[in-house]
């Protein structure tokens, strides 16, 4: 399957990807904050999340989630404690696993797109009807297979998209996973920690209102960014943000020692 690793600690973060993305979206993050904490981290390659695109058009969201059981499974007694990042629909699976289990210290939601514009909310109910008319949808890249939501033109280059278009059957089972998410929210109890930005085409600003009014005040914090799209890990305010994830995360390491 591939994944990045880096070995530290009793400590894991494991960190997951978003929709038609790969783990080193996230290797970014997860250099700086394995620099401060030396935590262990781990980000896996969700099933289906490379070429050939037939492989991610076959892949269900049922399957990504017994993946990431599995990895849960096979190091939560290698580990004093684990900590969970989501970022884009990676936010969506961490929160049905934190919502179904008692494992994790905190949870971090990079970018979480459980609300989106009405019109799209609307095509996204509509697309097991399109499927037999219509087969992808097509993605905004620049003449370098760039992603139009990085902003930051110099990471565009770095960071190419895996395929220039996601198969209408992916983009279902996106959605199934982002309704178990909708239903699940208002059981996550931990310490959590959401990063949103204000010019998110994606995961728009309208989920800020939506974790206000489904999450508890006395467990969740925002970061909220000005400049960066959607591939805020990536962005230009990606060191803001790694700096805002080590303070969150060194809380409760603060908290041990007093």
């Amino acid at each position: 399957m591939g994944e990045l690793l880096w070995k530290g600690n009793k400590n894991l973060l494991l960190m997951v990807h978003g929709f038609s993305g790969y783990p080193e979206n996230l290797s970014y993050l997860a250099k700086k904050i394995h620099a401060e904490l030396k935590y262990s981290i781990k980000i896996p390659r969700l099933k289906g999340h490379k070429k050939p695109l037939e492989e991610f058009k076959d892949t269900t969201g049922e399957e990504w989630i017994e993946q990431l059981k599995k990895i849960i499974k096979e190091n939560e007694k290698k580990y004093e404690q684990i900590y969970l990042l989501g970022f884009s629909m990676g936010t969506l699976l961490a929160t049905i696993l934190v919502s179904e289990n008692n494992l994790f210290e905190k949870l971090i939601l990079v970018a979480p797109p459980f609300k989106f514009p009405f019109k799209k909310e609307i095509l996204l109910g509509l697309a097991p009807y399109f499927k037999p008319f219509k087969k992808y949808h097509y993605k905004r890249v620049d003449e370098n297979n760039g992603n139009y939501n990085l902003n930051d033109e110099s990471m565009r280059r770095k960071y190419p998209v895996v395929h220039e278009k996601d198969p209408i059957e992916s983009i279902i089972e996106f959605n199934k996973i982002r309704k178990i998410a909708l239903n699940k929210i208002g059981n996550i109890d931990i310490k959590t920690l959401a990063i949103l930005s204000k010019k998110d085409r994606i995961a728009v600003f309208k989920n800020y209102k939506f974790l206000k009014n489904n999450v508890k005040d006395s467990i969740i914090e925002y970061l909220i960014l000005e400049k960066s799209g959607h591939m805020i890990p990536i962005d230009y305010e990606r060191d803001e943000v790694a700096k805002k994830i080590i303070k969150f995360i060194n809380e409760r390491e603060k908290d041990e020692k007093k």
